[in-house]
This record gives structure tokens, C-alpha cells and sequence, in this order.
């Protein structure tokens, strides 16, 4: 999500946990260019522009989500290992006031 209201867009490597499966600079350009669409389509600009999907996951990235996976299975009930919420969403719940 790039557009937190009206008139205000986001962009960057921290705002999208769960949509393009890119990271880092990769994600901050994603986002820069939904952040642009969405503008440019609010201003009743045609915007042609499509994000490519990003390749599939490494051998070696697929281990560690599969590590990743197996340690959060094991967990024990009530501890909350949960990553902090990305800036983005503590943002929009403030200027939403959500």
C-alpha cells in the first residue's frame, strides 16, 4: 500500500512486508514506481508503467525461509516473535487514526 490518503504517497524498501517478494533497493524502485502510478492515475494521468514480477526465490533464500519457517513452528504458545510493524502501517494508523 504506497497511498496512505488522499494526497499522500509512500515509497521505499520499508513500506511492503508482504507484496513484491523483491529486497532492498529493488523494493524502494517497486514502490516508487506504484507510489507514481497511484498518483499519476489520481490526477487523471494514463500510467502505462508495470512492476515485473520479482525471480524466484535462490536455493540458498529458500533454505533460510524453510529455517525460518521450522523456528517459528517450534515457538513455544504465547511468545510473540512477531517482527515490529513496519513503519509504514504505525504511520497510517496515526494520520488515519486508526
Amino acid at each position: 500500500q504506497v497511498k496512505l490518503r488522499e494526497g499522500l504517497y509512500i515509497c521505499g524498501d520499508w513500506i511492503d512486508r508482504q507484496g513484491h517478494a523483491s529486497w532492498s533497493t529493488e523494493k524502494a524502485v517497486v514502490t516508487g514506481i506504484q507510489a507514481a502510478s497511484a498518483l499519476a492515475e489520481d490526477v487523471g494521468m494514463a500510467c502505462t508503467t508495470d512492476v515485473i514480477p520479482a525471480a524466484p526465490d535462490t536455493p540458498q533464500l529458500s533454505a533460510l525461509r524453510q529455517f525460518a519457517r521450522a523456528i517459528r513452528s517450534v515457538v513455544p504458545p504465547g511468545l510473540d516473535l512477531k517482527p515490529p510493524q513496519a513503519p509504514w502501517v504505525i504511520a497510517s494508523q496515526r494520520l488515519l487514526g486508526r
